[in-house]
């Protein structure tokens, strides 16, 4: 009979300590994302994704205000923000992110925090141009392809 209480008992604990453990780690992904000033860098990243949308689609300029409150729907950091510390969470430990949170705190870790976006859309642009640049290659190689694939 004390068994089954046993079990119950450290059951109840083991999930205490889980649920515990999740808030604490969740509250360490917060602070990293404040760290990280993810809020602010999401708001730069939609006005310039909606620069980079608008110059490959100029046809898209009238509806320049639509587009921009479509992102600010979909791609704010108020929707974002839960899928970010779940995916967070799932990748790094609680120490991870902590050691995270030092870092992004040192006046480098800032620099990284405030760089990192732009960074991230001129690597975008760059592919943009390299792909640009070599299309013909890739159109020549996708027929070359082709041609090999022909039945005989």
């Amino acid at each position: 009979m004390r068994a089954p209480a046993l079990t119950l008992a450290l059951l109840l604990s083991f999930a205490s300590t889980a649920l515990a453990d999740e808030a604490s780690h969740r509250k360490a992904v917060e602070s990293l994302m404040s760290a990280m000033k993810m809020e602010s860098s999401i708001k730069t990243g939609i006005n310039q994704m909606l620069e980079l949308q608008l110059q490959a689609s100029p046809q898209l300029a009238p509806f320049k205000d639509t587009v921009r409150e479509f992102f600010e729907k979909y791609l704010s950091w108020a929707a974002l923000q839960p899928h970010y510390v779940k995916l967070y969470m799932e990748t790094f430990s609680e120490t991870e992110i902590r050691d995270m949170v030092t870092f992004f705190n040192t006046p480098t870790g800032k620099k990284a925090a405030a760089k990192l976006p732009e960074l991230g859309v001129k690597g975008a642009e760059l592919g943009a141009k390299v792909m640009k640049e070599h299309m013909g290659d890739l159109m020549r190689l996708l027929r070359e392809a082709a041609e090999k694939q022909k039945p005989k």
